[in-house]
């Protein structure tokens, strides 16, 4: 039997943050809610990019302390697994789709030549390029700063091998979505380290799909 879950995307250290706001604003039915919708004061216009406390969850993209607490509960590190990246990404690439502010010095692609011009996974209005390994590999996706430092990118989408689980963070939504089984889907939604909430395959979690707090 394969349950879903879905749990708010963030770079953010307060991974209670949608529970903060669903306090202070006495917000209904999170299962559904949009942040864009929740992080403003009732009767205040709905904002594209919302803001609480200067920060929003991240669109597409688990930041890495919420990308390690659910690989800790999705299987072994070793499980074999498949990773699918959107190819929309500018900093696979390189320059000239991707610059650096002020400097003429050319950005080199992320990732080999060979790879990027690889099979495709294709879905409706989004391709991917697949990679093959362990499920520790998850974090080892992203894009280097031009400072040094290192931005995990979570894959776009990631499944077991076995199909006994799949993630999937569609790039304009600030939640992931999991499926698996109902031990699984149990122990995300009790994990203190993660903003999880039951969801049904019907459920909608585009820009109109909060009914509640429009």
């Amino acid at each position: 039997m394969a349950v879903y879950a879905r749990s708010s995307a963030s770079r953010h250290p307060d991974a209670r943050r949608c529970a903060g706001v669903r306090l202070r604003c006495r917000i209904v039915g999170m299962e559904l809610a949009q942040w864009n919708a929740i992080a403003v004061p009732p009767g205040t216009p709905i904002e594209l990019f919302a803001r609480w406390r200067g920060v929003a969850p991240d669109m597409g993209n688990l930041g890495r302390a919420t990308l390690d607490a659910l690989l800790r509960l999705l299987d072994d590190p070793q499980t074999p697994s498949f990773f699918a990246l959107w190819e929309g990404f500018g900093w696979i690439h390189g320059s000239p789709f991707v610059v650096i502010v002020g400097s003429d010095r050319k950005v080199p692609p992320a990732l080999p030549r060979e790879v990027v011009d690889g099979p495709r996974l294709r879905l409706p209005y989004r391709d991917h390029i697949v990679f093959s390994g362990s499920l520790r590999e998850a974090v080892r996706f992203g894009r280097t700063w031009s400072w040094g430092e290192f931005e995990t990118q979570s894959p776009t989408l990631f499944w077991a091998a076995d199909r006994s689980w799949c993630v999937a963070s569609e790039i304009d939504f600030d939640s992931t979505l999991v499926g698996g089984t109902v031990g699984l889907i149990d122990a995300i939604l009790r994990s203190p380290d993660l903003d999880a909430w039951p969801v049904d395959p019907d459920d909608s979690l585009a820009c109109d799909g909060d009914a509640v707090n429009r």
